[in-house]
């Protein structure tokens, strides 16, 4: 009979984090080194067109989220009218 080994948080972490950096070197060395100069320039632009449009698009989503929670932004509504000058 096999015993029941309960795996922690911590080596479930570090095994994330091991499957995570085999991946990443799988893919830069049997991938991306195994095409041409001009398709992994494409590549590149691509991912740095990707992350940094889903990088904008969070940073105004967390803005209005905080807007939205605290009133505190540019486009929060003023508690107090401004003084009209004539």
């Amino acid at each position: 009979m096999q015993s029941r080994h309960m795996i922690t948080l911590v080596d479930f972490i570090i095994e994330l984090a091991l499957s995570t950096l085999q991946l990443v070197s799988t893919f830069v060395i049997e991938v991306f080194l195994g095409v041409g100069l001009i398709t992994a320039m494409i590549f590149v632009i691509g991912a740095v067109l990707t992350t940094v449009t889903v990088g904008y698009s969070s940073l105004l989503l967390g803005g209005a989220i905080l807007n939205a929670i605290t009133d505190w932004g540019g486009s929060a509504r003023e508690t107090t009218p401004p003084d009209r000058k004539p």
